[in-house]
């Protein structure tokens, strides 16, 4: 009689189908490439608990490979919601954990004010799921979750971790290993295909095996493999993942030797290593000796890691057969980056035992340095990406391997190795100025800059001390950020170097604008410009020409100040550098304010908040929306001024970074304007109504401002005289566009006016009439 086959996937006992058959996913939750097996009791509990309003903190607990995560996220998508699932794996520092999760939730954070006390603020008064995983490395800093259930009433927590957080009210809820039958005394096969454990086996052995199945002559094997793991489906998962090429009796045998070895080791061991080491050292002794030094090499890496990363740490010439390998047999996972490029994972108990091996073979240190001198590569070439023409891209890339950064940095440091981590820092000076990375970035410098620097190159130290001195002027540390770019100055003045001299000016130009000493600024800046200019630097001669426009403005040289705005957008239009067109248009729309042409002003707002690719909570679209309130008061609209003022400050207090000084005074001005106006009262109201408004609405009112620009006596408006010129060029929409420095948008509203005024069927008569009435 040939063997018997059973369906493991029936419709009473079917796999929760978690974001891949018909279920609306979680966003921000992550989505499972496989069903999550065996779980179905665990998740109702689970939701009970969190269902229950007197249950404000469940914590999963179990092993290493026990499930924890997938059921947490099995949960986050049944219970639906305002959820926030934040990974803590790769947080190495208990100062790290507020910050991840103000990440998480998309806030970002880089003023003055304490992570933990901004992210107090943000759910305070929030109904939220907060999803923490694994935390079982950061118990010491788990009264962050204490002091945050106390402060946010309708704040609930679930945790992963491998013990106990041991705060009050917690409630544990155990995750159970999955289940499998006596192999010695099995059931009839359908209760053995009943069964968790071999429920999973099956599943994974069918993804690398599609013709695999459960059958009389192999369950008591899979129930052998399923009873010798305990049940753990990370073990399982292993094991199945070798069904391609090993019977599961086949497995069994291997299996037997290596759980007598390694199982109930000693008792003063880690607990993750009393089991989930059987599992990972199986798995790795399958490997040829040459996958078997890669793999460990790759545990060096933290949160994961490029396949060109691996290549150069792991000194593999075929590495992506390699990688394809080591995926393949379930020891590392394929993941991505935030631009969808791809990644690879390694799961972090075997990352552990990986690193195990590698200090065993005294390979750890020559590989460390491998893993240093690669982030100092990849750093040298982000460079010139983040300040060019795909800046978010760049981006994305170095935030994906920030947790490695961090670890080289700390490795360098550790090694007393600080010119190559002067270096890698300072490639990154662009990076660490994102919001959420500011104060981060200001301590990896302070760290490096305080150590021993002797013998280190003048333009080295410059460049790191120019970065940590932008990042002080970010946050308003003007007399820290003088004090950098001084020193920076006098370094690159002796390396001859003129482009770090122009930056170190810009940069000291900057901060006097700060402490509005603007005739100081313009000569500062000024050097800065011709220096820029002379060396062929046209970023900083952008920047240097956009800040002269800040100070022109500031010494009431308004026409001045508008020429050297439009200067750094001509510049940093034939640079590509699109990331930075907000703030020069910014100053434009300011200036044009200045000069009462209101309409020019909503444009280059409206242009500065339609950049494509820019946040919504972004620090330059907060100051577009005051210069829109401060159009609406010159209107008298002071109650849309009003919420309008108070939308941007909401948004920077969620970035966390203050206003310029002289920008704090315009908000100022415009807010007691907006109150005088409206009386305390009305003005309140006004306010809250801002505060409340999200960041899309905010933008949305702002853009409905209204301008009422009185025609002169040929009907057209000064701004469309200027667009009836180019058209008459032959300018097309998106050419007039770049021109006048407006959106596409704008410039086709203004040719449709124009063609409606002049009784024009089309562009060519449009021209004939201008020509026929002398209009150009």
């Amino acid at each position: 009689m040939g063997a018997k086959h059973v369906h493991v996937n029936g419709d009473s006992d079917a796999p929760i189908p978690i974001g891949r058959r018909g279920r609306v996913a979680v966003p921000d939750v992550p989505i499972p490439a496989t069903p999550l097996i065996g779980r179905e009791d665990a998740i109702r509990h689970a939701i009970a608990h969190i269902r229950d309003p007197e249950v404000r903190l469940v914590t999963l607990t179990g092993p290493g490979g026990i499930g924890k995560t997938r059921l947490a996220i099995a949960v986050a998508h049944e219970v639906g919601g305002d959820i926030c699932f934040v990974p803590l794996a790769a947080v190495d520092h208990l100062d790290r954990i507020a910050p991840a999760i103000l990440r998480a939730l998309e806030v970002e954070h880089a003023g003055a004010l304490p992570a933990a006390a901004l992210l107090r603020d943000v759910l305070r008064d929030r109904s939220l799921l907060l999803v923490l995983d694994s935390v079982e490395h950061l118990l010491d800093g788990t009264s962050l979750v204490s002091d945050l259930l106390q402060v946010c009433p309708h704040l609930t927590v679930l945790a992963t971790s491998r013990t106990r957080l041991g705060l009050s009210g917690e409630h544990m809820l155990p995750v159970e290993p999955l289940t499998a039958p006596d192999p010695s005394h099995l059931p009839p096969l359908d209760e053995v295909a009943a069964a968790s454990g071999i429920r999973l086996y099956v599943d994974r052995a069918r993804a690398v095996h599609p013709t695999f199945a459960l059958t009389e002559a192999n369950a008591a094997a899979i129930a052998t493999i399923c009873e010798r793991l305990d049940g753990l489906p990370l073990a399982i998962e292993l094991a199945a993942a070798r069904s391609n090429v090993l019977s599961p009796q086949a497995l069994a045998a291997r299996l037997e030797h290596r759980l007598e070895l390694l199982t109930g080791g000693p008792r003063d061991a880690p607990e993750r290593h009393q089991t989930m080491r059987a599992a990972i050292a199986w798995s790795a002794d399958l490997l040829h000796d040459a996958d078997r030094t890669f793999w460990q090499r790759l545990g060096v890496f933290v949160g994961g890691f490029t396949a060109e990363a691996a290549e150069a740490v792991g000194n593999r010439k075929d590495t992506v057969d390699a990688l394809g390998s080591l995926v393949d047999q379930g020891l590392l996972r394929p993941a991505a980056n935030a631009a969808g490029e791809p990644r690879f994972v390694i799961l972090e108990t075997a990352r552990d035992y990986a690193r195990e091996q590698l200090e065993a073979q005294e390979e750890d240190t020559a590989t460390r340095d491998a893993h240093a001198d690669w982030f100092g590569t990849f750093a040298r070439e982000a460079e010139p990406g983040l300040m060019g023409r795909q800046p978010e891209l760049w981006f994305h890339r170095v935030e994906a391997d920030i947790a490695n950064i961090r670890a080289a940095l700390a490795w360098l440091i550790d090694r007393e190795a600080i010119r190559p981590a002067l270096e890698l820092a300072g490639a990154l000076a662009w990076f660490w100025t994102a919001p959420n990375y500011i104060t981060e970035g200001r301590a990896w410098y302070n760290a490096l800059l305080g150590s021993a620097t002797h013998g280190i190159e003048p333009a080295v130290l410059a460049k790191a001390m120019m970065a940590a001195g932008d990042l002080a002027d970010w946050q308003t540390d003007t007399e820290r950020a003088e004090a950098l770019n001084r020193q920076a100055l006098a370094r690159w003045r002796e390396a001859g170097d003129q482009r770090g001299t122009a930056a170190a000016l810009r940069s000291l130009g900057s901060a006097a604008i700060d402490r509005f000493a603007f005739d100081e600024a313009v000569e500062l800046l000024s050097e800065s410009h011709q220096l820029a200019t002379t060396s062929g630097d046209a970023w900083n001669v952008a920047a240097a020409a956009n800040l002269l426009g800040v100070a022109s403005k500031e010494q009431g040289r308004t026409e001045d100040a508008i020429r050297w705005h439009e200067t750094a957008l001509r510049t940093w239009q034939q640079l590509g550098d699109r990331s930075h067109f907000p703030v020069a248009l910014n100053g434009l729309g300011w200036g044009h304010l200045a000069l009462g042409h209101d309409q020019l002003a909503w444009e280059s707002f409206e242009a500065a908040i339609s950049i494509p690719g820019n946040a919504e909570l972004d620090w330059d679209v907060a100051w577009s929306i005051v210069g829109f309130a401060a159009i609406a008061s010159r209107h008298r609209e002071f109650t849309e001024a009003a919420t309008l003022l108070a939308a941007a400050a909401h948004q920077r207090q969620e970035l966390g970074l203050p206003l310029r000084p002289p920008m704090q005074r315009t908000v100022d001005e415009q807010t007691r304007a907006a109150e005088n106006a409206l009386g305390s009262a009305a003005f309140a109201r006004a306010w809250a109504d801002g505060q409340a408004l999200r960041a899309e609405v905010a933008v949305q009112r702002a853009r409905d401002v209204a301008v009422a620009t009185p025609p002169a006596d040929d009907g057209l408006s000064p701004r469309e005289r200027e667009v009836l010129a180019l058209l008459v060029e032959g300018a097309s929409d998106n050419e007039i566009a770049d021109a006048l420095f407006i959106t596409r948008r704008t410039a086709s509203k203004h040719v449709a006016a124009i063609l409606d005024k002049l009784g024009a069927s089309n562009r060519t008569a449009a021209a004939t009439i201008a020509h026929r009435r002398g209009l150009v």
